[in-house]
This record gives structure tokens, C-alpha cells and sequence, in this order.
């Protein structure tokens, strides 16, 4: 009876009116994927913003610790920004305290509020706190604007009050929930690893496009950057208000139809919205507490991303500790490796992956939820193996094979999301995809200091121990491994919880 319904309802209204279910299945592929195109502009926009202000920011603090450094003593002229009287400890040492808290105060806020909002968007939509969630991102960065602006009469350490404009949306956390909700919405099954393999491509690629232009801008100013940013943000923005369309209709369109009145009638209730966190709150609970193999993906999916933070500057001080270099003589050689990696991190993202999970499907024929969970144990295995050689290295080739292996494990970011979905019913799939945000931001949060303090330690015990953060991430790799094995295979299509 439905389907003759909407064969009647396609004659006489015409497809625009055809539910966004219906339509998938009748729509040529190039509709599909030009609805992720739009989703995906959102993304590249904010990357493109970030990466163009990374450094910038960086020296723009500097210059302004280093300014407040030196202005109480008048006998001396200022010295220049980014000169090497700006690079003495106590003024690299103030820098680094407030980066380090900068961090903190612009994840804490979102990770308070993410799942409420992702169980939000499971009600109301997604292009909704797709759009507060920009807002939130474009306010904060106009915030710490500002800050760096007034210096000469705020204390520069109220950036920190930045992130808490976060608040406002959930900021990049609901974000990239918001982007993969929606491409999952609209996607169909097989294809979604290939359609997630593009959106995070778009950001190894504006990451090797932009960070360098951003640090070219410097040379104008370094506002000219820093402004730059925050006006891709703002278009961000106007894409996901403009080019974005909503895709939580197909699933509101599928629930009874009391609860789409129900649905329909609170998103037009503004007062409503403090109960719909708090219903949305007691639902994730709920379903958490009942459904472990979830929470076994979380574990996992944190263990994974904790391990990716020896990947940075401490692989550059391991390097140099290792192999007897100065920093001076890593440097550039450590710019190239970092480089490299994010050439094989995007060829495996966008080449390999997407071939790996089509042979999987239809050659091997695995379900949707095997195919994924076997490609993050594989994930698991790289990243174990890649720290392992290079905790083990004595000379430059080993500590870059190890790179390359680690390099591979970084599409799992991909796989795990797409398993997630296949363990959730569609209207919560904002809601688990958020727990996947929080998961790999408090990763992040946790990994580096851990991994900096096994650094120390390892420094303490010996030579041999140099490398004791890579041995850490290796183990987290191998805890990430054993959770997602555990969690096994889903037995057929449809989405259980």
C-alpha cells in the first residue's frame, strides 16, 4: 500500500516531492554524489581556513608573548617577530602554556555538548547544527582575532575563552558528526567507504596545499592570513546555509507518523529545545548501556587516534635524540617525512581504500559490517607494527619504513565510522557519529600528554627506551585491535540496537 501510495504520488506531484529514500533508488548516481560534493565543500572550506591560520597563530602569539616580554624594559629597542631574542625560553616557554590550554578550553566545550547535539540533529536535522556548529567555529575564531587585535590592553591569555563559544554547536566535533551523518543519509551502502574515502582526502590535500601558503602569507603580514581563515570559515558557512541540503527526511519520513508530528512540532517549539537535550541525553544512555559492541568501537577508535599523536613533534625530538642529529639538521629532513606521509596517508585514502573495500564486497563477498571491521583491524595492525619499527630503529631507513606502515593505519577514521553506522538504527546515526567525534578528540587530548610524559620517562631509563612513546602507541594499537576484534561481525543488513 506505501509503495503504490508513492508510485501515485511521483505521477501526479512529479519528483520533487519524492521522498529522499525513494529518490536514492531512483536517481542517477551522479545525484548522489553531487549532494556529497555539497557536504564535502563545507569541510574543505573550514580546512582550508584552519590550515591557512596554523601558523600564523603560532607567530602571531609569539610576537605578541615576546612583545609584552621585552616592552617593560625601554632601554633596548623591541626586537623584530620571529627573531631569535623571541626564542629564549621564557618567552617559548609562555607560548607553549598557552597553546597547550588553548587546546584544551577549544575541545572541552564541544565534547560537553556533542552527543546533545548529535541526538539534537537526529530530531530536527542535520544541516541545523550543521549550521550552529560553523557559527560556533566563526565566532570563536573571530574571538581570539580580537585578542591578538587588543593585546596592548587584554591579557592575551583570554584566547582561551575562545573555545567556549563552542559551545554554540558543539563546533567541530558535531561538525565532521553533521558531514558523515549526512553522506550516510543519502549514500548507499556499498558505496559509502569510497564517499567517506573523498570528504577526509579533501583534508590531507588542503593540508598539503594550504599549511605552506599560509606560512607564504606570513612574509605580506600576519593578519593577512589569519583574516584569510576566518573568511573561509564565514563561507563555510554560507554553504552549509545555501549548497547543503537536509537528509534526515528519508528517516523522519520512515518513523510513524505521530512521531513526525511530534518531531515537526518541537523543532518550531523554541522553548523545547532544553528538553530535547535532555530526552536526547537519557536516549544515548540508554542505548550505550544496552549495546557493549558499540562501546568496544569507541574504546577502539580512541586507543587508535591516542596512538596517532607520536606522529608529530615527538617523532622530530625522537629523531634527533636517536640518531645523534641536531634539531637544525632533522628539521628539514623531518618538513619532507611529514610531507611524505601525507602523500601516502592520501593515496591510500584515496586509491587503496576504496579498491581494498570493493574487493572485500564483491570479490570476496564480505557484508558491509565485516568489510569495515576487517579494514580497521588492519588499521590496528599497521599502526602496531609501524610504531613497533620505529621504537626498534637505529638509523634513518627504519624509522622512515615505519613512517610509511604508520602512515597506512590513518584511514581508519573511515572505516570505523562506516562500521558505527551499520550498528545503529538511521535515526541515531548523529547521535553515535558524534560519540565517534568525542572519542577521537578525547584521544587527542589524552595521547599527547601521556606520550610526552613516556618521552620524559623514556629519556630517564636509557637509550634503548628512547623511543618508549612508539612502544605505548604500539600497545594502545594492539588494546584497539583486540577491541574491535571482539566486537565480531554483524549477521545481516540491518541496522540492530
Amino acid at each position: 500500500m506505501n509503495g503504490h501510495h508513492s508510485d501515485e504520488a511521483t505521477a501526479l506531484l512529479g519528483p520533487s516531492v519524492i521522498p529522499p529514500s525513494t529518490r536514492n533508488r531512483q536517481d542517477p548516481g551522479y545525484r548522489i554524489w553531487l549532494a556529497i560534493i555539497r557536504a564535502a565543500s563545507v569541510v574543505i572550506c573550514l580546512d582550508i581556513g584552519r590550515y591557512l591560520s596554523l601558523a600564523p597563530q603560532t607567530a602571531m602569539l609569539e610576537s605578541i608573548v615576546c612583545r609584552q616580554y621585552y616592552a617593560p624594559n625601554h632601554s633596548h629597542a623591541l626586537p623584530e617577530p620571529g627573531s631569535e631574542r623571541c626564542k629564549i625560553e621564557p618567552i617559548q616557554s609562555e607560548v607553549a602554556f598557552i597553546n597547550g590550554w588553548m587546546d584544551v578550553f577549544d575541545t572541552l566545550p564541544a565534547l560537553l555538548v556533542a552527543i546533545p547535539y548529535g541526538a539534537l540533529a537526529d530530531r530536527i536535522g542535520r544541516k541545523k547544527v550543521q549550521i550552529l556548529a560553523i557559527t560556533g567555529i566563526c565566532l570563536s575564531a573571530i574571538w581570539e582575532r580580537l585578542i591578538y587585535w587588543l593585546s596592548d590592553t587584554l591579557p592575551v591569555r583570554l584566547v582561551w575563552l575562545g573555545g567556549w563559544w563552542q559551545l554554540i554547536g558543539a563546533g567541530g566535533s558535531a561538525l565532521s558528526a553533521m558531514v558523515f551523518a549526512s553522506v550516510a543519509d543519502i549514500c548507499p551502502s556499498e558505496q559509502r567507504t569510497i564517499a567517506f574515502s573523498f570528504i577526509a582526502s579533501t583534508e590531507l590535500v588542503n593540508q598539503l596545499l594550504f599549511l605552506p601558503a599560509g606560512a607564504a602569507l606570513m612574509s605580506v603580514t600576519l593578519w593577512v592570513p589569519l583574516w584569510a581563515g576566518v573568511t573561509f570559515y564565514i563561507l563555510g558557512l554560507f554553504c552549509a546555509v545555501f549548497l547543503v541540503q537536509e537528509t534526515l527526511r528519508g528517516s523522519v519520513h520512515s518513523l510513524s507518523h505521530s512521531h513526525m508530528a511530534e518531531s515537526f512540532t518541537a523543532k518550531d517549539n523554541i522553548r523545547s529545545q532544553p528538553r530535547k537535550f535532555t530526552v536526547g541525553a537519557k536516549q544515548v544512555l540508554y542505548w550505550t548501556h544496552t549495546n557493549m559492541r558499540l562501546i568496544l568501537v569507541l574504546i577502539s577508535c580512541f586507543c587508535l587516534t591516542l596512538a596517532t599523536q607520536c606522529d608529530n613533534t615527538l617523532l622530530l625530538q625522537y629523531a634527533s635524540k636517536r640518531l645523534g642529529w641536531t634539531i637544525g639538521k632533522v628539521g628539514p629532513t623531518f618538513t619532507f617525512l611529514l610531507s611524505f606521509r601525507a602523500a601516502v596517508s592520501l593515496f591510500v585514502m584515496g586509491v587503496i581504500l576504496p579498491s581494498a573495500s570493493n574487493v572485500l564486497l564483491y570479490c570476496l563477498h564480505l557484508g558491509e559490517s565485516v568489510k569495515d571491521m576487517r579494514i580497521t583491524q588492519a588499521c590496528g595492525v599497521f599502526f602496531a607494527l609501524g610504531a613497533g619499527i620505529i621504537f626498534l630503529a637505529k638509523a634513518w631507513l627504519p624509522l622512515v619504513a615505519g613512517q610509511v606502515i604508520f602512515a597506512i593505519g590513518f584511514v581508519y577514521k573511515v572505516s570505523i565510522r562506516s562500521l558505527v553506522i551499520q550498528m545503529v538504527k538511521q535515526r541515531q546515526l548523529g547521535t553515535a557519529l558524534a560519540a565517534i567525534a568525542i572519542s577521537i578528540q578525547a584521544g587527542s587530548i589524552v595521547g599527547a600528554p601521556l606520550l610526552a610524559a613516556t618521552f620524559q620517562w623514556g629519556m630517564r631509563l636509557g637509550n634503548l627506551w628512547l623511543g618508549m612513546p612508539f612502544l605505548v602507541a604500539a600497545a594502545f594499537s594492539v588494546v584497539a585491535l583486540l577491541a574491535i576484534s571482539i566486537v565480531g561481525a554483524t549477521t545481516h543488513q540491518q541496522r540492530t540496537i
